[in-house]
């Protein structure tokens, strides 16, 4: 028996071995490490880092602009400078910013409009400011200067329309690029001359979203209309707006009232300006893809011809389903087995 207490203790010695080594892998401090291996460390910096840019600082340079679309134009521009890390980003943040600025509106009695930011909103000054800035009431309906508080700060949920901050797809569909519109006669000729203008500048990085950027200013546009006793139409951009001459401009740029009612000369007021929600039907500017002049072999309804093996039917449907022969032979070889 001795003679086996050796033993023993060695084999007791291994399992005391196996313990401690067994005790120290478990310890808290390798559950901690465990727990995080192959995932990065976070970035404090990753989220918000280009929205931080468009401060108050950064806003203020839209100040002393006469429109709403002037007002983007500007600091969608200002995107561009090379300091800021991601111009997309930074143009959706103006966006955002604008759409949900507070605002404040003096001198309603005043005519002109001019803009400013100050103390975390949009200071307008100036009766015209209603229209060129799109200002609507808690309703959705055209902002009426007569319900103004004495401070000028608008009602909660009045504001800038939804939908009127021009997009931001280019920031070179300012005020010089819708004036290449001056000349046209209709609301569809005034649309391809932009699109054209889109596609053929070399100085455009985008053309689909220039045209895209072009179409909504057009949606949105402030009508002027004058002569409404004169026949024919010529149209021309200024201030921010459409000015268009000639009773023919009605049809040919199909004008509505408040109301979306076809506009009915009559009730133009004397300075031509056409009231908040009135002026150019919604969805009657054309999409870019439409105005185009394509040469495919669709037909001008957009309604493929199906002449080709395989093609669609007349009418855009499916291709008929059709037999195939198998080749001479074909038969006779796998009758064989």
């Amino acid at each position: 028996m001795d003679r086996n207490v050796p033993r023993i203790r060695l084999v007791l010695a291994c399992i005391a071995v196996g313990l401690v080594v067994a005790a120290c892998s478990s310890g808290p401090g390798s559950t901690a490490a465990d727990s995080g291996a192959g995932r990065p460390p976070a970035d404090p910096g990753s989220s918000g880092q280009v929205a931080s840019w468009v401060d108050e600082a950064f806003l203020q340079e839209m100040s002393g602009a006469h429109t709403l679309a002037e007002a983007s134009a500007m600091l969608y521009q200002r995107c561009d400078d090379p300091s800021v890390p991601d111009r997309v980003e930074c143009r959706a943040a103006v966006q955002g910013r604008l759409e949900a600025a507070r605002v404040t509106l003096t001198d309603v009695g005043a005519p002109g409009c001019a803009a400013r930011w100050a103390d975390g909103g949009m200071v307008l000054k100036g009766a015209d400011c209603v229209a060129t800035f799109h200002l609507v009431g808690p309703g959705g309906e055209p902002f009426d200067p007569a319900t103004l508080p004495a401070d000028g700060r608008m009602p909660q949920g009045g504001g800038i329309a939804t939908g009127a901050v021009p997009p931001s797809g280019h920031s070179a569909v300012d005020e010089t690029f819708l004036q290449q519109v001056s000349g046209v006669h209709s609301l569809e000729e005034a649309a391809a001359v932009l699109y054209a203008r889109c596609g053929d500048d070399p100085s455009v990085p985008d053309p689909a979203e220039c045209g895209a950027a072009a179409q909504g200013r057009l949606e949105v546009a402030p009508v002027t209309l004058t002569d409404v006793g004169a026949p024919g139409c010529a149209a021309r951009w200024a201030d921010g707006g459409m000015v268009l001459k000639g009773a023919d401009c009605v049809a040919a740029f199909h004008l509505v009232d408040v109301s979306g009612q076809p506009l009915d000369p009559a009730t133009v007021p004397a300075d031509g300006r056409l009231p908040q929600g009135g002026g150019i039907a919604s969805g009657a500017v054309p999409a870019p893809a439409a105005s185009g002049s394509g040469s495919g072999s669709s037909s001008s309804s957009g309604r493929g011809t199906g002449t080709g093996t395989g093609g669609t039917t007349a009418g855009g449907g499916p291709p008929a389903p059709q037999t195939v022969s198998p080749a001479p032979g074909v038969d006779d070889f796998f009758q064989k087995f």
